[in-house]
């Protein structure tokens, strides 16, 4: 699952990171066009160790928020929240 990881955070923000720890992985239900569909969303703790954030054309950008901040935001799945809720509790 690393490798996955790593290259898709490559391909879509141009930066080689390191896996530091895979904080979980959540299962996300959500209705289009009247269908139920399923996600899976894996959080991980990761290191940039090359290059500098760029997004790909299929992203509108990035932000960086502070951890009282960050759960004021809306984000694509409730298990985004929970994973960062679990990554800041292991701190």
């Amino acid at each position: 699952m690393e490798h996955s990881v790593e290259r898709e955070i490559k391909e879509e923000l141009n930066i080689g990171i390191k896996i530091l720890e895979i904080i979980g992985v959540y299962e996300d239900r959500y209705l289009y066009q009247d269908i139920l569909n399923y996600a899976i969303c894996t959080v991980v703790s990761a290191k940039i160790i090359r290059g500098k954030l760029k997004v790909s054309d299929d992203i509108s950008g990035y932000q960086f928020f502070s951890k009282n901040d960050v759960f004021k935001q809306k984000l694509a799945f409730p298990s985004i929240k929970q994973g960062i809720s679990d990554y800041l509790g292991k701190k």
